[in-house]
């Protein structure tokens, strides 16, 4: 059975000013959290394409990518676990950088969700807002 870890105290992700320090325990409690949404996601396109299930018959290519949807889901989840619980054991007095730690994250929203918008700061190279790589 996995233990809750006990949340350090900080504002909310979707709304943090910008830091040019960011402590090691808030940077992987908001790194969890992304990994949350992701496997979130994951877990919203698994009932989406469940409804393919049932519109055809599945193929064992279908079946195959179902699983591998699943096998995300639950790797981002513990993913999210392990960097909670990293949050909960970190030394407060540990910081990074916080623009240099989204400099390569493609999604503006993410960046912005982990650094608070540092990586909006003079020497931090802005991330697009992100693109459909499909097409």
């Amino acid at each position: 059975m996995i233990k809750a870890m006990p949340q350090p105290k900080i504002t909310d992700p979707n709304v943090q000013p910008p830091l040019a320090d960011l402590p090691v325990r808030e940077l992987a409690y908001r790194l969890g959290e992304e990994a949350v949404r992701a496997a979130d996601f994951c877990d919203d396109c698994q009932s989406i394409s469940a409804g393919f299930f049932t519109a055809k018959e599945p193929t064992p290519e279908l079946i195959a990518r179902a699983q591998d949807l699943d096998r995300l889901s639950q790797q981002l989840r513990a993913i999210a676990t392990a960097l909670h619980g990293l949050a909960g054991q970190a030394a407060s007095d540990w910081v990074v950088a916080a623009a240099k730690i989204t400099e390569g994250i493609g999604l503006a929203e993410v960046a912005d969700r982990i650094d608070g918008g540092g990586r909006n700061s003079p020497d931090h190279i802005a991330a697009p807002a992100g693109d459909m790589e499909m097409f």
